[in-house]
Formats: structure tokens, sequence, C-alpha cells
């Protein structure tokens, strides 16, 4: 049985201005495709079908977008912010009070090229409400935001130390009862949300060895360019 994927595509992408000012991140196009299609595309290839896309800033630009592509053989469908911004974790929370069940959720500027099966496995395996998955990052590509002591994993998105190596590698499974426990108000960020799991020791993870893609910044944008283009040549 495969989960159903929330894509959390509602951010404003202020760090890449240059392309979001007239559109969502996700729409920024790579060789003439926008960027959530390339999503699409591999959890269409690993069977995935059923998807449900958070929107926000623009958003009505990426609604149409799957409207006139109709991608006939999967189940998709959105959830919308509103008038003010939820949050990644006040749009999770929107969408587990229409829909029940374990979810796979990941953001609309990532690029995964995963075996989410695999994830998926480790999560049933693991009997936590949320799996994490990470990647040994050192700084490399983002700031490193993990941290692994005995077996244990510590999360800071906002005040990192140097003891950091590993990062949040954007793809989490979460048991949507779990936010009826947290969060009262409706805006939070679902980086609050890991760190407070951390801490009380109730998330497990699992150690990503293959690089992700983010366009989330102009750096992260030229290399999921090539890497598009060399996978192109390539086939």
């Amino acid at each position: 049985m495969k989960f159903t994927v929330i894509i959390l595509a509602g951010g404003k992408g202020k760090r890449i201005k240059k392309f979001t000012k007239k559109k969502p991140k996700p729409m920024v196009e790579f060789l003439g495709k926008p960027f959530i299609e390339y999503q699409i595309e591999l959890l269409k290839k690993q069977q995935f079908k059923r998807i449900i896309i958070s929107v926000g800033h623009y958003g009505k630009q990426i609604i149409k977008f799957f409207k006139k592509k109709n991608f006939s053989d999967l189940n998709i469908s959105f959830s919308i912010d509103g008038k003010k911004p939820l949050g990644t974790g006040g749009a999770l929370k929107k969408i587990f009070k229409n829909h029940k069940g374990n979810f796979i959720v990941m953001y609309g500027d990532s690029y995964l090229p995963i075996d989410l099966k695999k994830i998926q496995e480790k999560f049933i395996e693991s009997k936590k409400d949320v799996l994490l998955t990470i990647y040994r990052n050192k700084n490399k590509y983002d700031k490193s935001n993990i941290k692994i002591k005995n077996k244990k994993i510590y999360y800071n998105k906002h005040h990192p130390d140097i003891e950091m190596n590993y990062i949040d590698y954007g793809l989490s499974i979460i048991k949507g009862k779990l936010l009826k426990n947290y969060y009262k108000q409706k805006n939070f960020d679902l980086s609050d949300l890991f760190n407070k799991l951390c801490i009380e020791q109730k998330i497990a993870y699992t150690i990503v060895k293959k690089r992700f893609y983010e366009i989330g910044s102009y750096k992260g944008i030229e290399e999921f360019k090539k890497y598009i283009k060399e996978k192109k040549n390539v086939h």
C-alpha cells in the first residue's frame, strides 16, 4: 500500500525573487517544464497515485497548470492556505482535518531521487508517529541542522550548533492524527514540531545516502539545472 503524498508548495520564495515575482517556486521552469512536474513524474514513476498539493502564494497558477495538464492516472487534489499563510505545519494541520492515515510529506522546492517505498517500510518498522529522513550534509548544500548522539536525534533549524553534521532531507512520514495533540494555533512551522518531537524522543529517523536538490536558492537552481541537463543527455 502506497501512502498519500503531500507537497507543501505555499512558500513565497523570498530568496529567489528574480524568479518568484510573478510565480510560485514550484512553477519555475527547467528545460521548458515547471519544477513541480519533475516532482510529479518522480512520484508517478514510483507508482504513487494520491497526491495533495498545499498551495498559497500564487497558488492558482499551480492549480491551473494541473487542470490543463490533466494527469488522468493520478488523483491530485489541492489544499489552499487562504488569505493568511499557515506555515508548513499549519498547512498540514488543515489537510489532516479532512484526511486520515499516514502521509509522506515533502516540500514544493525539493527534488529527492530516492526509493520512497523503502522509506515507507522504515516508518512502519519504527512504530513511531513521525519518521524524518536526514542526510550527512556537513554544511555542504545548506546549513546543517541535525546531530546524532547515542543513536538519538537532535534537531534545531533556528539555532544549529557546530556538532550538527546532518540536515533535514526534506521528506518525512507523519501520522495524520499526530497534530491534534500539538499546536492549537493555525500558523506554525513544521521544523518547530520536529524540534519538539526530538526533545520528547518521539521521532524516528533514517539516513539517506543520495543528495537532495532544491530550488530555494540561486545556487540550488543552478545545481538542479545541471542535474536535469546531465540526466537528459544520459537518456
